[in-house]
């Protein structure tokens, strides 16, 4: 291909995503005000505590699950003010999981920044976690007291059995932290089960619109394919960072393209020998990636995700035409772009 063609190419992958980021911050933004306001007003005499819960409200509290969860219930037809108070709720859930993740984890540092297990400290991350959890129960009954009895109950089941399968997949994950020898297979069901965290946010939003059988189950199996999309693209992401490379070797599994890459006996040799040295070079970084971007399981893996693309597309067939379900369309066609 023409140089000139890759670069065209290329600009149109970032326009698209930066469209995404753009579309998640408007639908997501009154969610995350609420959620905002509502961890923030609390009277917590620890200077300590406060200013934990201000860090990661100001970098890490993100618009995704409200703006997914406002999509879900336009999609069925109804207006996106009926997500608000749900929107938030889930906003702070999903921040409680994430900081639960880093202790676990050990991940001092994530998107350039440190977290807040690597500011703070375990202790002040454990109760920093624990607020945002309880907040977005709080929240979350709210959400539901005006509800329907028989709707609010299903939202709660939805809400119970998603967190006890993510729960059992981070569990399983536990097991597997530290090796090598993970068949991806086994890797990519436990990031299908943690997954399930994010089928209940669009299943969510499909019942608070009252949406069709046929419409809440097809939102209900985007959520889990956007969920696993999501996080594999992420995977691919870590791999152009040193610091995130290095501690995922030594306190997580590796991410899924290198447990891919891995299947090639002389591929894991080299890239376990680059990893393992004390301190990895950029250029050390660049010899990792080529020789997972080489790879023929990798490549084979990006099929595999195009195809699980091309499912969730028709899986919205079920759906009327609108602007959400095109919106929803754009986000998992632009998860693998920019990639390469």
């Amino acid at each position: 291909m023409p140089k000139s063609n890759m670069g065209t190419q290329r600009k149109a992958k970032r326009k698209s995503i930066k469209e995404v980021l753009k579309i998640l911050k408007h639908k997501g933004n009154k969610s995350l005000e609420i959620a905002r306001e509502t961890i923030l007003k609390e009277k917590i005499q620890s200077k300590e505590a406060r200013e934990a819960l201000q860090y990661y409200v100001e970098n890490f509290l993100e618009p995704t699950p409200s703006a997914l969860l406002a999509l879900s219930c336009e999609t069925v037809g109804y207006g996106t003010e009926e997500t608000f108070l749900m929107g938030a709720a889930l906003t702070l859930l999903v921040g409680a999981v994430d900081i639960h993740d880093d202790i676990i984890d050990q991940s001092a540092r994530k998107n350039g920044r440190p977290t807040v297990l690597g500011k703070f400290g375990k202790e002040i991350a454990l109760l920093t976690a624990n607020a945002f959890l309880f907040e977005g129960f709080v929240l979350f009954d709210k959400a539901t007291i005006c509800l329907d009895p028989k709707k609010a109950n299903y939202l709660i089941e939805t809400l119970k059995t998603a967190f006890f399968e993510m729960g059992d997949g981070h569990a399983l994950e536990s097991g597997l932290r530290g090796k090598l020898e993970i068949n991806p297979k086994e890797y990519l069901r436990i990031v299908e089960m943690k997954a399930a965290s994010w089928e209940a946010v669009t299943k969510i939003g499909a019942i608070i619109g009252n949406g069709k059988k046929e419409e809440i189950e097809a939102l209900t199996q985007y959520g889990r394919i956007w969920g696993v999309l999501s996080t594999i693209r992420n995977d691919f992401i870590d791999l152009f960072e040193i610091n995130e490379l290095q501690n995922r070797m030594l306190n997580e599994i590796l991410p899924l393209p290198i447990l891919c890459a891995f299947e090639d006996s002389q591929i894991k040799k080299e890239i376990v020998t680059i990893l393992s040295k004390q301190k990895i070079t950029r250029m050390d970084l660049e010899a990792v990636l080529n020789l997972v971007c080489e790879a023929r399981q990798v490549k084979d893996l990006k099929k595999t995700l195009q195809s699980l693309i091309s499912e969730t597309r028709s899986r919205l067939v079920a759906l009327k035409k609108s602007r959400a379900k095109a919106i929803l369309e754009l986000f998992v066609s632009a998860m693998l772009e920019d990639l390469d």
